[in-house]
């Protein structure tokens, strides 16, 4: 702790070390006072989010179900590969 006071006073000028404990001091009360209105998303939205989300998934999920074994074959194996699975 003494070492870094050290190196401070040494090899930083004045006025970089005065902003610098300025803006630390300054942070601690800036990240103590959160603004939850600003990045705040109203719950129904979130809800249409999730539905029109898993209405998508559903109808992906119907046309893969449509293939043929081998061709889900084939989709399985990129997948593993993409993921570095191995077959089971």
């Amino acid at each position: 702790m003494i070492i870094g006071w050290l190196m401070k006073r040494i090899f930083v000028d004045k006025r970089t070390r005065n902003r610098t404990d300025a803006r630390r001091k300054t942070a601690g009360k800036a990240a103590a006072k959160p603004n939850p209105q600003k990045n705040a998303v109203p719950q129904d939205a979130r809800q249409n989010l999730l539905r029109e989300t898993m209405a998508l998934y559903r109808q992906k999920r119907m046309e893969y179900e449509k293939l043929d074994s081998g061709l889900r074959g084939k989709f399985e194996k990129v997948v593993r590969e993409a993921f570095d699975e191995k077959k089971q």
